[in-house]
């Protein structure tokens, strides 16, 4: 069964913020979305760690900054969901975004 939400976020050299994104997608039950995580700096080894504290998240490491555009379109091609919705990574939702989402 296809998930119902893709969320496709692009990241450039991963700051504590990204941590903060990514409870905020598991505390209002996101988690349970299909999550992509485009890696746009090559292989930043912060995302490893992420991908480790949140198993829920694909992590797609681009060899190259291939800009804003195209990662999204990378995310877009991988996603599932019966809606894309593209969350930059300093986002905080609220804990009832999946109800406000129906």
């Amino acid at each position: 069964m296809s998930p119902r939400i893709s969320i496709i976020t692009v990241t450039y050299h991963v700051t504590p913020l990204e941590h903060l994104y990514l409870w905020s997608l598991a505390a209002s039950g996101l988690k349970h979305s299909e999550i992509i995580f485009i890696d746009n700096s090559g292989k930043d080894s912060f995302v490893d760690k992420l991908q480790q504290d949140y198993p829920f998240i694909t992590v797609v490491h681009n060899k190259e900054n291939e800009g804003f555009g195209r990662a999204c379109n990378r995310g877009f091609s991988m996603a599932r969901g019966e809606f894309a919705l593209f969350l930059n990574p300093d986002t905080i939702v609220p804990e009832d975004f999946v109800r406000i989402l129906k």
